[in-house]
């Protein structure tokens, strides 16, 4: 190997590691997103049940409303 191939050869290897690197992270940035997605649909979904289990009503509030009303 010359010297000019040798400069070349290294500079490909370069290319090949730096273009490995934004390939992979490019698929990290997107596993990612997907998995928000899914975080997000799943959160929406799960929201009409976490509204159904509410805390039952203050009774001291109950007494006190119903003394005025009378």
């Amino acid at each position: 190997m010359n010297p000019t191939e040798s400069a070349v050869h290294a500079e490909l290897q370069t290319v090949l590691i730096y273009g490995s690197l934004v390939v992979l992270l490019a698929l990290g940035g997107f596993i990612w997103w997907l998995n928000y997605r899914y975080r997000q649909r799943n959160k929406k979904a799960s929201k009409p049940h976490l509204e159904l289990v509410k805390q039952p009503p203050n009774v001291r509030r109950q007494r006190h409303h119903k003394k005025h009303k009378k």
